[in-house]
């Protein structure tokens, strides 16, 4: 798989050394391919002219998209990508983008994009209900369908994803972990696997500040009062968190999930964390919980 990868690298590394493509003004970009590829359900070979609702499919080779707002993607062998004028929409496979921020990549009902200008990310499915981010230089942001914040994702990390809906959590339940910090005369806690901050509100915090704890709450619809926090939880249970090598609750405990190793996780050096979530219908993080690490492998080059 890394050999793939590392071609998708070095095809995406070359096409981004050529100069904007000049197409038609009704057009959202073009394709390119060495070889066969479909375009809306047509075989075409070499390139073809792409307009919003585009459907392009590849079998034994990538293709190459450029798009009129700069954007570019990689679409690897065995993907199926629908592209609109703001948007693409990853059906199946694995895409490789720059200028994310400019046009989102939508996955199982995830939106993964980049505020960074040429940030480059990596989205891959893995089946309906899993795939990964990576992030390769810029920061990823991970929402839900209502733009609620998942994740986070910093550079040279990947995240595994689980967006099927988790059983006995109610759409509000939320589970996070990290180390609980006095700010502004509020307590907050910095997820371990998300990076996103959260400002909580319960009974006896006190006790647990400065320590790592898990805790398990309700996404309040109360706006936060400190800077940074992005949602609200009402702490129902708080628990330190063991970090001794070999005893952590996360990989130990209910919910937790096993190390793998799959496609994007080979591209970095460094390990990362893996980050279950389930998002509900209305959008509403589930059941942040489990870490593990992705196996590690030589790093690719992107420019």
């Amino acid at each position: 798989m890394f050999l793939k990868i590392q071609a998708a690298v070095s095809l995406f590394t070359c096409t981004c050394m050529l100069g904007a493509t000049t197409v038609p003004a009704s057009s959202i970009g073009t394709v390119t391919a060495n070889g066969e590829i479909q375009v809306d359900g047509s075989a075409i070979r070499s390139n073809s002219t792409l307009f919003d609702g585009s459907v392009v499919q590849t079998s034994g080779v990538r293709s190459e998209v450029r798009l009129a707002d700069g954007s570019q993607l990689v679409l690897n062998p065995d993907s199926r990508m629908t592209l609109y004028r703001n948007h693409a929409v990853l059906e199946q496979g694995l895409t490789m983008q720059r200028n994310a921020g400019k046009h989102a990549v939508i996955a199982n009902g995830l939106k993964v994009s980049s505020e960074t200008p040429n940030g480059v990310v990596l989205v891959d499915i893995l089946n309906r209900t899993h795939m990964e981010v990576a992030a390769r230089s810029a920061v990823a942001d991970v929402r839900t369908p209502a733009g609620d914040l998942v994740a986070r994702i910093e550079p040279g990390k990947t995240l595994s994803f689980d967006t099927a809906p988790q059983e006995n959590m109610s759409p509000s339940s939320i589970r996070i972990a990290g180390v609980l910090r006095p700010v502004a005369g509020h307590f907050v806690l910095t997820d371990a696997q998300s990076g996103l901050t959260f400002q909580l509100q319960g009974s006896d915090l006190a006790a647990y500040s400065g320590i790592p704890v898990q805790v398990i709450g309700m996404v309040s619809s109360v706006v936060p009062t400190v800077s940074g926090a992005s949602r609200v939880v009402d702490v129902s249970q708080a628990s330190p968190q063991n970090t001794t090598p070999g005893n952590n609750p996360g990989n130990n405990g209910p919910g937790a999930v096993s190390p793998v190793s799959t496609g994007i996780g080979t591209m970095f050096n460094t390990s990362s964390d893996l980050f279950l979530v389930g998002v509900a219908a209305v959008g509403v993080v589930l059941g942040l919980a489990g870490s593990g690490a992705f196996s590690s492998g030589p790093s690719a080059s992107i420019p």
